[in-house]
């Protein structure tokens, strides 16, 4: 049985609106095994509407229309379909009732109104379940003509509890009545041409149908949907045995053609075979995303249920957020370049580690239109996975030969979780490749990645020496260039840090008792941030310290308040929960002279305003604390009065961070006060332990990176 679906509006054919009424109604169609061969849309114009109704009824057995239905003076649909049939125009009584009873006591019904009931004479009537204009059916030159309104919500709920079977008795009224068998299977790791040249000649012998005017029995089609394609059989016959038996001959030698790059068959997604995986195994997973800015998550979470593996994820844009969120070196940037095998391994490890997953993805890249080089053009996309305490990263180019990188490591395989077509090797060019799998077949799978900072040992295997044992990155020594991650603070004074502390044992009851997990700061990391660094290489901390020296000339010791309790991004939406600092103007303006020091020194710029806060609690995920905070959130905690700025270093350990002061600059000196001795953490505040306090992960908004240019685009 042949379609056409009939879409009228003038906002469909100025682009205004996206017509989504005709995919719906060609997949419910296809479902009842009727095909739309036809899909038309015109104007609100009387002459354009019968027009193609007109065209519409003498090619096809079916015509849906929708639109044009309203009590406007260009909804016109009723008036042309009674036209064509040669009937009056007349008010469906039921739909006029229901009118009066929705607007009983509100509205006036008036003839404007009532436009919206009319029916042609004659015509059958289906109703509305879910508006006001009724669907209608009508046959104009003994073709079935069904009209529906234009609202999509209206439309579903027609064709849902009143079309379904209607539409199957007029498939079966027409006689010689087509069967159709059809399977879907879903393809990743190679473009649609190679796979088009895998498939090439699978339908050679088949004979012409039974049925359908010497169309082909069977039809193979290609449809690329991001991030797969998938290849759809099509068996039409007019015995339903006869197609299934078909297409279960062809199932067979299709999937031996595809070979590993087939995942799964049927509706079912790569993002939802993928997350269906990852709950049924109790593996999570987090992202960390540069040039795709959220999308992976986005594609992960809407997964009902997609909770239980996804535990969160980063969009670090800006190399400062690669440095801030993930821990990412600042020489392995300013080294490499943000798209880069280092830096996206060094992403994917951060994100493993501060989120605590048993895997973690990774991606960065040159998306386009402009930033590419000659060694990176557009299109060039760096993905890591990493798990197990190692990580690896593979090259690709978007569109052309992307490749899908997965590492070697411990843990839960990829392809326990239904990864097999991400394991294939770089895409040759398109007219297919060779393989194992034989002529025209797509080649085997493989891995491709490796930790990229493994030590072989004999056996060409990581060695596990103390020397070679990752650290807190996953990065072995070797990998990363001498140096130390550092940042320039003020501490806020003991009664200040008690007083918070205080507080933090409070929100920590409260947070408790409602169910919130979060990780309170110990009072000896409390400080407020001027400027973080990042990592430095060790020869130029003493640059640095020169810098930071510099900056402090003219600045008298200061004083500042810290006050009231806050959360970023905001209390709906919790990760970090900080405390507020006033700062008066000569706070402002020593961060601004720190800020001239390090762009001096060649980090980059800090494009953000300087917002002073002591950062007291992290939450894993983002969670609504406005109920834990508020009773405590106008609290004043006390003065500091500051006459010395710390250049810090802040070594990150799987228990949270560890701050040491390696420089102390006095306001108002040219020569700063270095730390005596070796390297040491400052006395801690004396505090009650309490469980609920655990080491600090990091600074609470650092902000600014090491030297370098390069960012996605």
């Amino acid at each position: 049985m042949r379609a056409e679906i009939l879409t009228i509006g003038d906002e469909l054919c100025r682009g205004e609106v996206i017509d989504t009424n005709s995919a719906y109604l060609a997949e419910r169609l296809w479902s009842l095994d009727i095909t739309t061969r036809w899909m038309t849309s015109c104007n609100d114009d009387e002459a354009d509407i019968a027009a193609a109704l007109s065209a519409a009824v003498s090619r096809a057995d079916l015509v849906i229309c929708s639109g044009g239905l309203g009590p406007t003076e260009d909804d016109l649909t009723v008036d042309v379909a009674a036209g064509l049939a040669g009937v009056d125009v007349v008010i469906d009584e039921p739909a006029r009732r229901r009118l009066e009873e929705r607007f009983a006591g509100r509205l006036e019904v008036t003839p404007i109104q009532l436009r919206q009931v009319r029916v042609p004479a004659g015509s059958r009537v289906h109703g509305n379940p879910a508006g006001l204009a009724p669907c209608f059916e009508l046959p104009i030159g003994g073709v079935p003509v069904i009209c529906l309104p234009g609202f999509p919500r209206e439309i579903h709920g027609i064709v849902e509890q009143a079309l379904g079977g209607r539409l199957a008795e007029l498939r079966e009224a027409r006689g010689a009545v087509e069967r159709i068998a059809r399977r879907i299977y879903r393809v990743f790791g190679r473009g649609e041409s190679q796979i088009s040249q895998a498939c090439r000649g699978l339908l050679d012998a088949e004979p012409e149908a039974a049925a359908g005017g010497g169309a082909p029995r069977t039809t193979i089609h290609y449809q690329v949907k991001f991030p797969e394609v998938m290849v759809k059989l099509v068996v039409r016959d007019p015995d339903q045995a006869a197609a299934d038996g078909r297409l279960a001959e062809l199932d067979r030698e299709l999937c031996e053609r595809l070979g590993p790059v087939l995942y799964g068959t049927g509706d079912e997604t790569m993002v939802e075979r993928v997350t269906r995986r990852l709950i049924g195994a109790g593996v999570t997973v987090a992202t960390a995303e540069s040039c795709t800015g959220g999308m992976i998550g986005e594609m992960l979470t809407r997964t009902p249920g997609s909770s239980g593996a996804y535990l969160g994820g980063a969009i670090t844009y800006a190399n400062e957020e690669k440095v801030r969120q993930l821990g990412v070196g600042a020489a392995t940037l300013a080294a490499h370049g943000a798209v880069s095998e280092e830096v996206v391994t060094e992403m994917a490890r951060g994100a493993l580690e501060r989120f605590g997953t048993d895997l973690a993805v990774a991606v960065s890249g040159v998306a386009g239109p402009g930033g590419g080089t000659p060694e990176k053009p557009v299109g060039t996309v760096w993905i890591a996975l990493a798990g197990g305490g190692t990580g690896g990263g593979g090259r690709g180019r978007t569109a052309h030969d992307a490749q899908a990188v997965v590492a070697e490591q411990p843990g839960p395989d990829p392809d326990d979780l239904g990864l097999v077509g991400a394991r294939d090797d770089r895409c040759r060019a398109a007219g297919g490749g060779s393989g194992r799998g034989g002529p025209g077949a797509l080649g085997p799978r493989r891995r491709v990645g490796a930790a990229v900072s493994d030590v072989a040992g004999p056996e060409g295997k990581p060695e596990n020496k103390p020397e070679n044992k990752p650290d807190e990155f996953g990065r072995r020594p070797e990998a990363r260039p001498p140096g130390k991650r550092l940042f320039v603070g003020a501490r806020i004074s003991v009664a200040t840090a008690n007083a918070l502390a205080g507080a933090a044992q409070t929100l920590a009851r409260r947070a408790r008792d409602a169910g919130i997990d979060i990780r309170w700061l110990p009072p000896a990391s409390y400080h407020v941030t001027l400027r973080f660094l990042g990592w430095t290489r060790a020869e130029a901390i003493g640059a640095v310290r020169d810098g930071l020296e510099a900056a402090a000339v003219g600045i008298q010791p200061l004083s500042f308040r810290t006050a009231r309790l806050g959360a970023f991004a905001s209390l709906e939406r919790a990760t970090a929960v900080w405390a507020g600092v006033e700062a008066p103007a000569p706070l402002a303006e020593l961060a601004r002279r720190v800020e001239a020091a390090c762009a001096g020194l060649g980090y980059a710029p800090e494009r953000r305003a300087f917002h002073p806060h002591v950062t007291i609690g992290r939450l894993r995920e983002a969670r609504a604390i406005r109920e834990v905070v508020l009773p405590l959130a106008e609290q004043m905690f006390g003065d500091t009065a500051l006459d010395t700025i710390t250049l810090f270093e802040s070594e990150t350990k799987s228990t949270g961070s560890i701050y040491r002061e390696l420089h102390k600059i006095r306001l108002e000196s040219r020569s700063g006060a270095p730390v005596s001795g070796p390297e040491r953490q400052s006395p801690p505040v004396q505090l009650a332990a309490s469980p609920a306090l655990e080491p600090d992960t990091d600074d609470g908004w650092p902000r600014g990176q090491g030297p370098n240019t390069e960012h996605d685009v």
